[in-house]
């Protein structure tokens, strides 16, 4: 677990969330990174609150988006999920898309119908 995650789980303990200005002093990657532990700690609560922090710091981020639309994918949130993978998808442009990005666009897509 990054310094991010292990803050946040300690604050949380104690009830407090950590500030903006705390959170602004990490980047976009250990945000991913911490969301990831985070989700494999079954700490899916945290997870959110910590993605959905990531987003309004760092709305634009390609390790952020992908985060967010993972993250609704697990919550079957499929609206949700299409709308990140195609900004993640718009701001990478076609030759960066990744292929995990593209099926789980299509992924997606298929489980709105």
């Amino acid at each position: 677990m990054n310094a991010l995650a292990q803050n946040l789980v300690s604050q949380a303990s104690r009830g407090r969330m950590l500030s903006d200005r705390e959170l602004s002093e990490f980047t976009a990657s250990e945000f991913r990174e911490a969301i990831a532990a985070l989700v494999g700690d079954d700490k899916m609560g945290l997870a959110d609150a910590l993605c959905e922090a990531g987003l309004a710091l760092y709305p634009t981020d390609p390790h952020i988006l992908s985060m967010a639309g993972l993250m609704a994918n697990l919550h079957q949130d499929w609206a949700r999920a299409e709308d990140y993978l195609r900004q993640l998808i718009a701001i990478q442009g076609d030759p960066q898309v990744t292929e995990f990005t593209w099926n789980l666009l299509t992924r997606t897509l298929r489980c709105q119908c």
